[in-house]
C-alpha cells in the first residue's frame, strides 16, 4: 500500500511540476503532499482526483492568460473610446463569469470522486495553504 501511495505521489508531482513550472519544486512537492493529507485522499481518489485537478487548472490558467493579454491591451491602447471600453468590459465580465463557471462544474465533477467533506476542504485548501506557507516564511527569516 505504502509503495502505491508513494508512486502515485510521484506522479502527481510530476504533472504538477509541469503545470507549475514557475513554482518553487519543494512547495509544489508540500501542497501535494498537504492535499493529499488533509484531504484525507485514497490512492484511488487521487489517482482520479489529480488529473480532473490537472485539467481544471490548465482550464484556470487559460483564462488568465486572456485577462492578462486583456490587461496588456488596455495598458498598451492610450485612446480608449466608449466602444472600445464596452468590448473591454464585456469581454473581461465573460471572463470572470467563465472562471466562475470553471470552478463550479469542476466542483460538480468532483461530486463523482471526492465525499462531500473533502470537497468542502478542498474548497479553502489553496487559501489555508498559501496562509500557512506565509506564516511559516515568516517564521523562518526571523
Amino acid at each position: 500500500m505504502k509503495k502505491i501511495l508513494l508512486i502515485s505521489f510521484l506522479m502527481i508531482n510530476i504533472i504538477f511540476a509541469q503545470e507549475h513550472h514557475g513554482m518553487n519544486p519543494d512547495v509544489e512537492n508540500y501542497r501535494v503532499y498537504q492535499m493529499i493529507n488533509d484531504l484525507k485522499l485514497t490512492t484511488e481518489q487521487s489517482e482520479q482526483f489529480f488529473p480532473m485537478l490537472r485539467s481544471h487548472i490548465m482550464k484556470m490558467q487559460n483564462i488568465e492568460q486572456k485577462i492578462l493579454e486583456l490587461y496588456k491591451k488596455v495598458n498598451n491602447d492610450n485612446s480608449i473610446d466608449k466602444a472600445e471600453y464596452r468590448k473591454i468590459k464585456d469581454k473581461l465580465i465573460d471572463l470572470e463569469n467563465k472562471k466562475v463557471s470553471e470552478k463550479s462544474q469542476f466542483l460538480t465533477d468532483l461530486e463523482s470522486v471526492l465525499k462531500p467533506d473533502q470537497i468542502a476542504k478542498y474548497m479553502f485548501f489553496d487559501r489555508k495553504f498559501r496562509r500557512n506557507l506565509r506564516q511559516h516564511l515568516k517564521h523562518r527569516k526571523r
